[in-house]
């Protein structure tokens, strides 16, 4: 073994150290006026930037193997010190510092403190598992516990993925980036332009009732001295767009919007947003992004008449982009459909794993008033030409599907369609049950199988007790919680449990038979 630590660990860490620059600097696009630069690009660019689950999880994930490897290289075949946990943990902390730096020095990365912290953890997770994996595998301890042991590693694993895919953040704007501006129109030069004519805009960080956003849709047409303050201005902020070049909120909330591009010709009614023309806020709304960050809620209500509706895009009537790809909320045109990205955590940063679509908007010359309301995992479309509003629950469960359905591409949702009680939305959480208690009722039984006493007494806690836990979990955070689903999940979880027990009974028996030995 001490041949292994000498000739196989180096080239393990030659490989990874050169994947893990891979990953975190390619392509590397050196700027030597950023070194020049460098005391004041610090304190801008080195933050704690707020991210989604998925990316701190990989933070982590990335630097276990660089702890484990680092850990077997200083103390192996004897166990770890705690010195030199301490030591082998701060040298991947200060690894990961010195990637964060290099990262100032090309601009298609991003530095975060919060990477550092993230990976330093994941390395000093490698360093335990290490101390771990050394204390099961000494002299003395028994196979069938060091199967235990790993069976119930790779499960919970696995069941984490599972569970914390869609809990309980999965519905919450907590990922929103507070940086972001106000844009009407193309955000970029490269990005499809919108063509036609906005006529007025509210927008604010709370849930609307349904009598307000109806006094809103009904207030009367555009440009209507009904329509300038319908009872709701405490919650909303307002644009009138009767503007050229600056177009101020009417209570003085927000930041005004400014105009890009030439002047074109006035309209009486609104302004006119063509290619190379749009508006943006030069300061972000952040009273409006942190409050919307924080209740996880927000309502919006534009009145607009496309001039065009043969978009391809989609092209960008109104969205809080970042500097980045990145953006918090985007509402297009492409073709007639109206398209919404909305970004949560399970949704990414780009916000596009799910395109939530209306088919039938935009029509040339037609004006349209649009509601758009979210409130906690619940999105509402409504129009003031349409009988009622379309309305999305957004579960954990449905998070987790649609994380999973991302890997064949973006998953479109119909919203017209996606509101009716067909047998795909019904299966949603049946489905989700299936995929954690399944694999939870083979552990259950394998770790029945092993137990040497009270078999029967945990065989029944953990038949009762985990779908009740599990579903105590998911219901602060949005799920589906009835009796018909606790009974579904007992239904899963038992027959799993006895699959799991029959094949390995079954495995027992045809074991051939130790050979019998005579003694002369």
């Amino acid at each position: 073994m001490p041949r292994l630590r000498f000739r196989l660990l180096p080239a393990l860490l030659t490989a990874y150290g050169v994947l893990l620059l891979g990953l975190t600097l390619f392509p590397f696009s050196f700027q030597p006026g950023r070194i020049r630069a460098l005391g004041v690009l610090l304190p801008s660019m080195l933050t704690w930037r707020d991210t989604g689950f998925w990316e701190p999880l990989g933070n982590v994930v990335l630097f276990v193997p660089l702890g484990l490897m680092l850990a077997a290289w200083r103390a192996w075949p004897a166990p770890l010190t705690v010195r030199q946990a301490g030591f082998l943990t701060a040298l991947c902390v200060a690894g990961s510092l010195g990637i964060e730096l290099l990262q100032l020095l090309t601009p298609v990365r991003t530095p975060s403190l919060k990477d550092v912290v993230l990976n330093g953890a994941g390395g000093g997770l490698g360093v335990v598992l290490y101390a771990l994996g050394w204390a099961l595998l000494a002299p003395g301890v028994s196979p069938r516990r060091i199967a235990r042991w790993l069976l119930g590693t790779c499960g919970g694993v696995v069941l984490a993925t599972l569970v914390l895919g869609g809990v309980p953040w999965s519905w919450g704007l907590a990922s929103w980036d507070p940086a972001s501006p106000l844009v009407l129109g193309a955000a970029q030069d490269r990005a499809p332009s919108w063509h036609g004519l906005v006529h007025d805009l509210y927008i604010g960080a709370a849930a609307l009732d349904d009598a307000a956003i109806a006094r809103l849709l009904t207030s009367g047409p555009p440009g209507s001295s009904s329509g300038s303050s319908p009872g709701s201005d405490a919650a909303l902020s307002h644009y009138p767009l009767r503007c050229d070049s600056l177009c101020p909120d009417a209570g003085g909330r927000l930041p005004p919007l400014h105009r890009l591009g030439p002047p074109v010709a006035p309209a009486a009614d609104g302004i006119r947003l063509r290619r190379g023309r749009g508006y943006r806020t030069l300061e972000a709304p952040t009273a409006l992004t942190e409050r919307a960050r924080r209740q996880s809620a927000f309502t919006l209500v534009l009145a607009f008449t496309p001039e065009a509706d043969l978009h391809r895009g989609p092209a960008p009537l109104l969205s809080l982009p970042s500097e980045r790809t990145e953006r918090n909320l985007l509402i297009g045109q492409e073709w007639q459909a109206l398209h919404l990205f909305l970004r949560t955590p399970a949704n990414g940063p780009r916000a596009d794993r799910v395109v939530f679509v209306v088919p039938g908007v935009f029509e040339r010359g037609v004006t349209r008033r649009m509601a758009l309301r979210y409130d906690r995992g619940t999105l509402s479309v409504a129009f003031a030409e349409a009988p009622g509003p379309y309305r999305l629950r957004i579960t954990p469960e449905t998070a987790l599907l649609w994380w999973t359905a991302y890997a064949f591409g973006p998953y479109h949702i119909d919203l017209t369609t996606a509101t009716r009680p067909d047998g795909v939305i019904r299966l949603v959480p049946w489905l989700y049950d299936l995929l954690v208690f399944f694999p939870l009722g083979l552990l259950l039984a394998a770790f029945v199988r092993t137990s040497t006493r009270h078999r029967t007494r945990r065989l029944l806690a953990g038949w009762l007790l985990m779908p009740l836990f599990l579903h105590a979990v998911l219901l602060p955070a949005g799920g589906l919680l009835s009796l018909t689903r606790v009974g579904g999940s007992l239904l899963i979880l038992g027959l799993a449990t006895g699959i799991g027990l029959l094949t390995s009974r079954l495995g027992t028996r045809l074991q051939p038979d130790p050979p019998q030995y005579v003694s002369r």
